[in-house]
């Protein structure tokens, strides 16, 4: 699938890791607020996640395809993060504010990695062999799904760092509608930039339709509460609007 698909694949990593990210950082420059730059940058260096194979489906584009991109993303997971980290040690001094060496993307990569990607994904492949489990999981695919996400969204939105927002609320309401007004822009540009670039006709091209314009919002609301004593609370704004999107 990857050769006879090649110039697709190589569409969809100029967006992802060059156009994508030099979009964000203009937004966030304009926002003039460290965290919600950082938010951005994050939101928009990570492609697809858990509904993109949804729209795949929904629009009977190639789900092969469109798993294969998944997959490939996933793996380049720790480019996005060493370009977050980068976008923190060159920005901060722009922003006013300082990138510190103690509580850094950097220090917790690796684990980001192992437990949200390697551990999941070798865990799946074992279960693979239990053939009553694979069964009873088939059987009850989307309850399991959407209680899973709901635990994942609760033990999120819980933490400590998501109850600081209503205190970011009272002392700086601006920042919401800056990081709204952040979030819709990029939305807007790359969903009308996706239409012109890709194809909708193909099957191919409208996977990687779907991977451009959609985002791995759980995953970057993971990573941001780890970031929020580095980047601000604020941080979580714009992943938290791209919930509603």
């Amino acid at each position: 699938l990857f050769w006879p698909n090649r110039v697709l694949f190589f569409k969809c990593a100029v967006l992802l890791f060059l156009i994508w990210p030099i979009l964000s950082i203009c937004i966030g420059w304009a926002t003039k607020e460290f965290g919600i730059a950082e938010g951005l940058f994050l939101l928009f260096v990570l492609s697809g996640g858990w509904m993109v194979m949804h729209w795949i489906k929904k629009s009977h584009a190639d789900t092969s395809l469109g798993f294969l991109l998944l997959f490939i993303n996933l793996l380049f997971v720790s480019l996005s993060l060493l370009m977050l980290h980068g976008f923190g040690i060159y920005t901060a001094d722009y922003f006013g504010e300082h990138y510190t060496d103690e509580n850094n993307v950097g220090n917790f990569a690796r684990a980001v990695l192992i437990l949200l990607i390697v551990v999941p994904f070798v865990t799946s492949r074992i279960v693979l062999f239990v053939k009553p489990v694979v069964a009873f999981i088939n059987q009850f695919r989307s309850y399991i799904s959407n209680i899973s996400i709901f635990v994942i969204l609760f033990y999120l939105f819980g933490l400590q760092s998501s109850q600081y927002l209503f205190d970011l609320y009272d002392f700086e309401p601006e920042l919401i509608y800056i990081a709204l007004g952040g979030v819709l822009a990029f939305y807007a540009v790359t969903f009308v930039a996706s239409k012109l670039i890709f194809d909708l006709d193909s099957e191919h091209e409208r996977a990687a339709f779907w991977h451009s314009v959609t985002r791995y919002i759980t995953l970057a609301l993971v990573i941001s509460t780890f970031t929020t004593n580095t980047f601000g609370v604020s941080m979580l704004l714009p992943i938290m609007m791209a919930y509603v999107i």
